[in-house]
């Protein structure tokens, strides 16, 4: 006569079928969203900043060099990453 062993949460693995995980509503959530034809992780443009570097925490612009360095290194990140032969 075999008996059903629970699981190592403790829980039966009959039950454990019927519970969704929060990971998978996570998952089916994404699904849906991405099946609706948007993609969640993408913001839409926000022209408030004018295009401007800004700091992410406080919302302040840039100053001095600052925005120069930044295009540089994102213009250096883009040539390695694309120019690579």
């Amino acid at each position: 006569m075999a008996v059903a062993s629970p699981s190592r949460s403790g829980r039966s693995q009959g039950s454990a079928a019927a519970k969704v995980t929060p990971e998978e509503k996570l998952v089916a959530s994404l699904i849906a969203l991405l099946e609706a034809g948007t993609t969640p992780w993408r913001r839409e443009w926000d022209a408030a900043a004018g295009g401007h570097h800004v700091n992410l925490l406080s919302g302040s612009r840039y100053r001095g060099a600052n925005p120069v360095l930044l295009t540089l290194g994102l213009h250096l990140r883009l040539c390695s990453a694309n120019c690579k032969g």
